[in-house]
This record gives structure tokens, C-alpha cells and sequence, in this order.
């Protein structure tokens, strides 16, 4: 049975369930939103490591929202990364070339 819920991206619902958004002409519930990564301007100097990191790392909403799902599920929040790392280790080690 159909039912409608407010949702975001990322969230663990999404791993989860088969959802989709609904058409929101009149912005009833906003505009999309992004996340972004903001890090003290002195980290370029100090830690040049972490900045080329940062500048290469990226996932998407599905991607966390399965991270969130473990978690949800009982995972740690440490053991639900080593898993997701464990099962893509080709995205992690374009992180870290």
C-alpha cells in the first residue's frame, strides 16, 4: 500500500526501502540541499595529507544512507566504515592516491 513520508537524501530509508520523490512544483518542502566540507584555512600548511584527501573524497546519498542503515541495524558506527570499506575498496584507494 502506497503511503507518503517526508525524506531526505542521505538516509538510511532509502537503503532500505524502494522510494522515490514526489514532483514538488511549488517547493512545498524547499529546494535541494547539499552538504559541504569545511576545514580551518591552516590545514593546507599543517596537514597537506588530509586536504588532498578531502579534495578527492566524495560519496553518494545511497552510499551513506547504507552506512546509516547498518548502524541502524546495530552495526557500530566504526565496524558499518570497515564494511563499506571492505566492499569498496577501489573508491577508497582513489581517496588515497
Amino acid at each position: 500500500e502506497a503511503i507518503v513520508v517526508t525524506g531526505w537524501i542521505p538516509h538510511w530509508m532509502f537503503a532500505k526501502w524502494k522510494l522515490r520523490f514526489l514532483e514538488d512544483p511549488k517547493k512545498v518542502f524547499g529546494d535541494d540541499e547539499h552538504v559541504d566540507t569545511v576545514v580551518n584555512p591552516s590545514i593546507n600548511t599543517k596537514a597537506p595529507e588530509a586536504t588532498a584527501f578531502l579534495k578527492k573524497f566524495s560519496w553518494t546519498g545511497e552510499e551513506v544512507g547504507s552506512v546509516m542503515l547498518a548502524i541502524r541495524d546495530g552495526a557500530k558506527p566504526e565496524d558499518a566504515a570497515k564494511d563499506w570499506i571492505s566492499k569498496n575498496p577501489e573508491r577508497v584507494a582513489e581517496w588515497l592516491k
